[in-house]
């Protein structure tokens, strides 16, 4: 039976947005933990105004708009003005559960979501769906990964990326882990994105910090995340939904765990 504050002692650290990232850092604080949220990554504009008002006045020609990010949805329906809306025959896809959340504020609905929330569950689902003919339109970031694209293309579907939003790693943050890790090393880092787990390593190389994070267990959202960090010769824990909510369950888990029964996933 899990105790009823399971990370009480743990120290665990989020990486995402604060507005994303609250909630559960409280979540955590009422299982018992000491948090700190450091977000890592600023998105802003893309600054394809021209490009994008290009393709708003297509959309009539899209079967498919695919939306690869909540803050693809926030950027894209940024240069939308009132009177404008996604045509009613044109179908919407959402990577995972966030992002279709986030449609629902644009009183879009989500017509595919997929099992898998990640770009390989979005395109198996997908291909399934698609017909011959069909053009597919998908919102992303300057940082978004290209599986979805390739392996539609790969299919022979007509497929037309258009790019809303930048992705950089906050200067200010790297100082800002860089003292709260100096401070105390922390049981669990969360990390929600390739992005987020590049711009996390870089800072903590650039800082010299390696080993005060010798025995951090890092919890990456899915299995791609995970693959980002390993190519940095690191494991980490994965739960079985890629929620932010599933992650927290997976940490009380692990830290429910003896030393000896505690092993990667």
């Amino acid at each position: 039976m899990m105790p009823e504050k399971p990370l009480s002692g743990k120290t665990v650290l989020f990486t995402r947005a604060r507005e994303q990232a609250l909630p559960f850092a409280e979540q955590a604080e009422q299982m018992g933990a000491e948090t700190a949220v450091i977000p890592l990554l600023a998105f802003s504009p893309s600054g394809n105004a021209a490009e994008i008002q290009k393709v708003l006045e297509e959309l009539p020609d899209y079967k498919w708009i695919v939306f690869t990010s909540a803050n693809g949805v926030k950027y894209f329906f940024s240069h939308f003005k009132k009177s404008d809306s996604i045509p009613h025959h044109v179908k919407v896809a959402a990577v995972g559960m966030k992002t279709a959340k986030k449609l629902q504020e644009y009183s879009v609905r989500t017509d595919l979501l997929p099992e898998e929330y990640t770009a390989e569950g979005l395109s198996e689902s997908m291909i399934k769906e698609l017909r011959s003919g069909e053009k597919v339109l998908i919102i992303r970031g300057s940082r978004s990964r290209e599986v979805l694209t390739a392996e539609l293309k790969a299919k022979g579907f007509s497929v037309t990326e258009c790019m809303v939003y930048n992705t950089i790693v906050k200067k200010e943050a790297k100082l800002e882990l860089f003292e709260t890790i100096s401070r105390k090393p922390f049981d669990y880092i969360t990390l929600a994105s390739p992005s987020a787990v590049d711009g996390f390593m870089n800072a903590v190389k650039e800082n010299s910090q390696e080993e005060q994070c010798k025995n951090t267990h890092f919890v990456c959202i899915g299995p791609i995340t995970a693959e980002a960090l390993k190519e940095y010769g690191l494991n980490a824990l994965v739960p079985e939904r890629y929620t932010m909510e599933d992650m927290l369950e997976k940490m009380a888990e692990h830290a429910s765990l003896t030393e000896e029964e505690q092993t990667w996933n």
